[in-house]
């Protein structure tokens, strides 16, 4: 079938992408206000795609001090410090001395996208 056809497939755009993270990670922090996206926590991490000029889309595995933390977060969206480079407006920085983010600011900013 030709592009723009009926039941045709088309990819996705990057912005649509981001937007299903967005939603999805959005939808999770309205539930608990923040995840953990410390790149100290994290191994293992390879970019998938951008989220906006500056922020990658990572997948990753939690690190031994994540899981002694007991985190248990997705394993998919943003690094805090790459975002903090951006928007520092969106990281947290816990009183464990660990960074957070809030998945509602990335959201807003991707929209601009």
């Amino acid at each position: 079938m030709q592009s723009g056809q009926a039941g045709a497939y088309q990819e996705p755009s990057k912005a649509a992408k981001a937007g299903q993270i967005g939603g999805f990670l959005g939808n999770v922090v309205g539930a608990v206000g923040s995840l953990f996206s410390d790149i100290r926590l994290k191994e293992n991490v390879m970019k998938v795609d951008d989220v906006q000029p500056g922020v990658g889309l990572y997948t990753w595995d939690w690190n031994d001090t994540a899981k002694a933390m007991g985190i248990d977060d997705p394993t998919e969206g943003v690094i805090a410090q790459e975002l903090k480079a951006v928007d520092p407006s969106a990281v947290i920085m816990g009183d464990d001395g660990y960074y957070s983010v809030d998945y509602s600011k990335v959201n807003r900013s991707r929209e601009a996208i």
